[in-house]
């Protein structure tokens, strides 16, 4: 039971990722009647990452070596944003790259933190 949840997690997680870099000219930050900055972008995209990974390690540690994971979702975050090069209004860009990266490894980290403390 628990590992269907889990599946379903996972499945809902990266629908929802490939949602939000698929869809054209999406900024959060003009959502929240923000204009555009690149510290706003590296935060958006950073949080997200960090979000997903944490989570994830949350439901799959127990049966998944956490290195798993931070491939998985660090892989995916790249080909997703390459993949923007080919979706109209969309960019691919180096600094979401590297605040992908930065989020990803920081939601590990604070998830290996968190497991070590309790």
């Amino acid at each position: 039971m628990t590992q269907k949840i889990n599946y379903k997690i996972l499945f809902l997680v990266f629908l929802l990722t490939i949602l939000l870099s698929s869809w054209p000219n999406f900024h959060p930050e003009e959502h929240l009647g923000l204009s555009y900055h690149w510290a706003l972008d590296i935060l958006f995209h950073s949080s997200y990452y960090f979000a997903i990974t944490f989570i994830l390690a949350l439901f799959f540690s127990a049966n998944t070596k956490l290195y798993w994971i931070y491939i998985v979702v660090l892989g995916t975050s790249i080909v997703l944003e390459i993949a923007q090069q080919w979706i109209p209004q969309r960019t691919s860009s180096w600094l979401d790259i590297l605040s992908n990266v930065i989020g990803t490894t920081t939601g590990l980290g604070t998830f290996i933190l968190f497991e070590k403390i309790y």
